[in-house]
């Protein structure tokens, strides 16, 4: 079979593979075009890693009660033979996971799917606390009396009485809050402590306001916050004059939930328990999950049982959803470059290296990645040039190049951080290899042909890089692949076709524009 048939059936085939794909999703699956809706949906997952003991498993944790202003689409266990059932504890829901033997490292899952609904309401919150009161004893329950009594004088109900407790005990200077806190001023133990004097620190004693602890964390669009999230503590007042509750956040005494911000428990019980285990841990993340019509659209796939679905980039962990909604637009990023050397000809030092730097500029702000990659570069050439006069061989030479790039690095990181410019710290997602491979290269280019040629390629291979990212940072280009990775085999069907272009580039029609003239 000839070469050029065999590419044509080639790109037939993974040409019509991915629009099949594509239009079944559609049109039968109704997956949109589109990443634009009218509410966002958010995917939060807990995930519960621990080691058994080879003993009968049993682990309950938290997971987000019923809140106003979010409703759920629906929730889901992953985990490998464990049984699961959620119960009501309270205010809070508990899921329950359990099997019957297991040993090793275990980890488990629970996702679930929420937007943001204004007309969705919740269940009134309990008067009922479950907070254990701590009865304060002689020089501390004296420090909460003498508080109490200093608030009291300055406040009118009960908002802003919990609203001065908190300014008091943030007060490093107030020696009844140095008492009460044990000078230990985390933002948990100022909120527990403000809870227990307004619950009262003795059962005679006390303003006997109703308060309880409030576990969640903000959704928000930052890249960088949407794994390993932290839970932040906020205060929850009852005011009983009209039945409602107030939020107050213990580090600024400031009223009020942040915007989007999802609560995940009420109280101070554990947030984790598992028997049958040891050095348990519970891990959150969360990402925005294009709109709602996509998730309806998953529903209804999964009503139908439909195996594209099923084994979709939407039923992997979240953290690595996160990572391939990157990964997945390289081929977009090599897909550019390509076009830009053969039928452009602009010069570059290697292929990928481009891309590879155009995805780091996702995460240090385009204007600042060039600036430190620039900076970075430049202070390599000039070890390497250093280097060379050693006669080193090139195996050493690159592994003390390497090594300087990631020196210069930590440098950049430490002098970025202390001068207040937060993108330093991103510096490290850098390709570290592809730039001691560059300097390399680009040394080699200015020895051998002309410091003006390495300087075209390395001016060549920013400007690819910029394009490149201008095009992976798509939101639709990168809603496209990610709802339809199918389309990267019409992306390889188009570099396999380009495969065989020998003719001139738009730079060498320039360069021999003279020639045309003279015919």
């Amino acid at each position: 079979m000839h070469y050029k048939t065999h590419l044509a059936i080639l790109t037939f085939i993974l040409t019509g593979i991915a629009l099949w794909m594509f239009i079944y999703k559609v049109m039968f699956l109704s997956l949109p075009l589109f990443p634009f809706g009218s509410s966002t949906v958010w995917t939060v997952e807990a995930r519960v890693n621990f080691i058994a003991d080879g003993q009968p498993v049993k682990a309950s944790f938290s997971i987000p009660p019923n809140q106003a202003g979010f409703a759920r689409i629906n929730q889901d266990f992953v985990s490998r033979n464990y049984g699961s059932s959620v119960a009501s504890s309270g205010d809070n829901r508990v899921a329950t996971m359990t099997i019957r033997r297991a040993s090793d490292i275990q980890s488990l899952y629970y996702r679930a799917q929420l937007y943001v609904d204004p007309e969705h309401l919740a269940p009134s919150l309990s008067t009922q606390i479950n907070t254990n009161r701590a009865d304060y004893e002689g020089a501390k329950l004296t420090a909460a009396e003498t508080l109490i009594s200093n608030v009291r004088e300055s406040s009118a109900d009960s908002l802003t009485f919990a609203i001065e407790i908190i300014k008091t005990l943030l007060d490093t200077n107030d020696g009844n809050a140095a008492v009460l806190l044990d000078r230990n001023y985390s933002t948990e133990n100022i909120a527990k402590t403000a809870v227990n004097l307004l619950l009262g620190p003795n059962k005679a004693f006390g303003p006997n306001i109703t308060a309880r602890l409030v576990y969640g964390f903000q959704l928000t669009d930052d890249v960088q916050s949407r794994r390993n999230i932290p839970l932040s503590i906020y205060l929850a007042i009852r005011d009983s004059s009209n039945n409602t509750w107030n939020y107050l956040n213990p580090e600024t005494a400031t009223q009020g939930l942040p915007q989007d911000f999802l609560i995940w428990q009420y109280g101070d019980r554990p947030l984790l328990s598992v028997e049958g285990g040891n050095n348990a841990n519970i891990t959150f993340s969360f990402t925005q999950r294009l709109q709602n019509t996509l998730d309806i659209a998953q529903e209804a796939a999964i009503q139908k049982k439909s195996p594209l679905m099923t084994y979709s980039l939407f039923n992997l962990p979240l953290p690595t959803q996160i990572v391939y909604q990157i990964l997945i637009m390289i081929p977009l990023g090599a897909l550019v470059i390509l076009l830009l050397r053969s039928f452009i000809g602009l010069k570059t030092f290697g292929t990928f290296m481009p891309v590879l730097i155009a995805l780091s500029f996702r995460e240090t702000n385009l204007l600042a990645g060039l600036v430190m990659f620039t900076v970075i570069v430049c202070l390599g050439l000039s070890v390497r040039f250093y280097l060379d006069k050693l006669k080193l061989l090139m195996i050493p030479r690159l592994s003390a190049v390497l090594s300087s790039v990631v020196v210069i690095m930590i440098l950049i990181s430490i002098f970025s951080y202390h001068l207040g410019f937060s993108h330093g710290l991103s510096i490290a997602l850098f390709p570290m290899v592809i730039i001691t491979m560059t300097i390399e290269r680009m040394s080699i280019v200015w020895e051998e042909r002309s410091a003006w040629e390495a300087i075209q390629q390395a001016i060549g291979s920013m400007v690819a890089a910029v394009i490149a990212y201008l095009v992976m940072s798509n939101t639709y280009a990168e809603h496209m692949l990610f709802v339809f990775p199918e389309l990267i085999f019409v992306l390889v069907s188009i570099m396999l076709w380009l495969g065989h272009y020998h003719g001139y580039r738009l730079t060498e029609l320039y360069r021999f524009k003279d020639l045309i003239k003279d015919k």
